[in-house]
């Protein structure tokens, strides 16, 4: 007689650790049972943690806390207590198989087939279904002589199992040579549903997502600019330092898939605090004075920003998809600061529209490239030269902003490199600004820890200027008419600027939902010929953040498409 795991089992692997429960230990409480049974997992967990506080050794109870965990979604909780009782549990099969689960859900191969092997070479309630996840595994990486002799492990060790008919469909998938994801070996729970209903942290049983961090950072600036030395104009060097605190909330529906459509559709807002090294001296001599704050209230900048991603499977292999977001920046408050009198006004500062369809192709599960068309309108109502767009739909020209992403996993060293390249067509209201900016950066980010992530990039661009830039003197001047009285004719300088971008992090995510970050930025533009045109910025920033249903997603929900090109790091 065989036993149907479909069905069953929950109920195996959450009874089987109280049945071999030791006798000198209290049993676990019949509600937690009783929960246990009937799917309530955060009720089970608020009960098993106010028994372990009576009961603090009770390892097979930690055990147990740790499966009801991974069942409300959070598989690396559940790894932190399974791990604390591994050694310790009656059931160490249970608690083992439970932390490979933990690992796969966690896209840790490495560590989840170490788990499978160990139990797949040992007889007990586990063994054939650790069998089966290690086919799954090798069979969804494509590995097909790997998988191929796992299989015939598997009919070897189980010739009736309760995975036969699974087993032979991925027999038949592997002679054909026609790979299917949707084949699944041991059923297992949809972690992703079971967080939005048992978490305390979801606000609704649908899909959604939420996000609320604080941060602040140190920017400096050295830049030239022209100045009057005994009746001559010549360029010296300056420097300039500001600092920022941010607060950024953000909330959204989704993914919501209805067949091969999926769409995310949400609303964030940005909220920054600016001051400068004369603001805080000022503060300094008289910290009492709440009139002069660090942090003026009447600069405040505050963005709105509302967005939709589109996302359409097209085949296995190859997805579309468009995403479009409009920004409104507004400056001012009505707290008057005290450089000014009466009631300051909240004024406009900006409008901005992005549109991107992009086409995604994966020619395996750990190479994916996006190829996407940018289309950017940036109106500032503080400046209105320098507002621009990416585009332009006249019949005589029609300019292209494109960029292409590579981005390949390494799972065995939890590893991910980026390769982005772009062109940019830049069209502003002033058109001695228009250019076209081309480059590529490159990124590395890599798990050191399950929870410690570190990353770097570099970039490089180039600026090249449409217009040319008359100057009075020569090209290399500093672009200011010189007081010797010499009479010059006008020159028709062309303008090329080259950038570099270097910055590096470290991020903590002492939970799925909690990050620690520090992060250094370096811009460098470059022009040797228009030294004028020269600056560097270097930025020092750090935040707090918490995110549902986890960092890693939401932040790609709410960063979509951004720093593109560096176009970001330097407006």
């Amino acid at each position: 007689m065989t036993i149907n795991f479909k069905y069953c089992y929950q109920a195996i692997c959450l009874i089987c650790v109280l049945l071999c429960a030791t006798p000198c230990f209290a049993e676990i409480p019949s509600e937690a049972s009783a929960a246990l049974s009937s799917k309530k997992y955060d009720q089970a967990i608020k009960i098993i943690r106010g028994y372990l506080k009576r009961n603090p050794k009770d390892f097979n109870a930690w055990s147990i806390l740790g499966v009801a965990y991974y069942h409300t979604g959070q598989a690396r909780q559940s790894l932190k207590y399974l791990k604390y009782a591994q050694d310790k549990a009656a059931s160490r099969a249970t608690n083992h198989f439970y932390q490979g689960l933990c690992y796969q859900a966690l896209r840790n191969k490495v560590f989840a087939e170490r788990y499978f092997e160990k139990l797949s070479f040992s007889k007990n309630q586990w063994t054939e279904a650790a069998l089966v996840e290690l086919v799954m595994l090798s069979y969804h990486d494509q590995n097909t002589e790997e998988a191929k002799n796992r299989l015939k492990n598997y009919f070897i060790k189980f010739p009736r199992g309760s995975f036969f008919s699974k087993m032979m469909l991925v027999k038949t998938s592997l002679d054909d040579e026609a790979y299917d994801r949707d084949l699944v070996g041991y059923e297992k729970p949809n972690l992703d549903a079971a967080l939005f209903k048992y978490s305390p942290l979801s606000l609704t049983n649908r899909p959604h997502f939420w996000y609320l961090g604080f941060s602040g950072g140190v920017n400096t600036y050295s830049f030239q600019a022209p100045k009057d030395e005994n009746g001559k104009n010549v360029l010296v060097s300056l420097a300039d330092q500001d600092a920022y605190l941010n607060l950024k909330t953000a909330a959204g529906i989704g993914p919501i898939k209805q067949g091969a459509t999926s769409f995310i559709s949400g609303y964030s807002y940005d909220q920054v605090w600016m001051t400068t090294s004369e603001r805080l001296e000022t503060y300094q001599k008289d910290p009492t004075d709440f009139a002069w704050q660090p942090f003026r209230t009447d600069l405040m900048q505050r963005d709105h920003q509302f967005y939709l991603d589109l996302k359409f499977e097209i085949s296995k292999s190859l997805t579309a998809g468009l995403y479009t977001s409009r920004t409104y920046s507004k400056v001012g408050s009505s707290l008057a600061g005290p450089e000014s009198s009466g009631i300051d006004e909240s004024l406009p500062l900006s409008d901005e529209t992005l549109v991107t369809p992009w086409v995604g192709f994966a020619p395996s599960k750990n190479v994916r490239l996006v190829a996407f068309w940018y289309f950017e309108k940036f109106i500032s109502y503080e400046f209105e030269e320098i507002s621009y767009k990416t585009y332009s739909f006249e019949p005589s020209s029609l300019p292209l902003s494109l960029g292409i992403s590579t981005s390949i996993n390494f799972p065995n060293i939890k590893a991910n490199l980026r390769l982005d390249g772009f062109h940019y067509e830049l069209i502003y209201n002033d058109p001695y600004l228009d250019n076209s900016r081309n480059g590529g950066m490159l990124t590395f980010s890599h798990t050191l820890f399950p929870t410690f992530e570190i990353a770097g990039s570099a970039g490089i661009y180039v600026d090249t200027y449409i217009e040319n830039i008359v100057k009075s003197n020569s090209c290399r001047s500093t672009g200011v008419t010189d007081n010797t009285g010499t009479e010059t004719l006008p020159q028709f300088c062309a303008r090329k600027d080259n950038g570099l971008m270097f910055s590096a992090q470290a991020s903590w995510g002492y939970t799925q939902f909690n990050r620690v970050f520090f992060a250094y930025r370096r811009v460098s533009n470059q022009n040797p010929s228009q030294k004028e045109n020269q600056f560097e910025k270097n930025s020092f920033f750090g935040g707090v953040s918490l995110a549902f249903p986890s960092m890693n997603k939401v932040l790609k929900y709410i960063e979509r498409f951004a720093d593109r090109g560096l176009e970001r790091a330097i407006r």
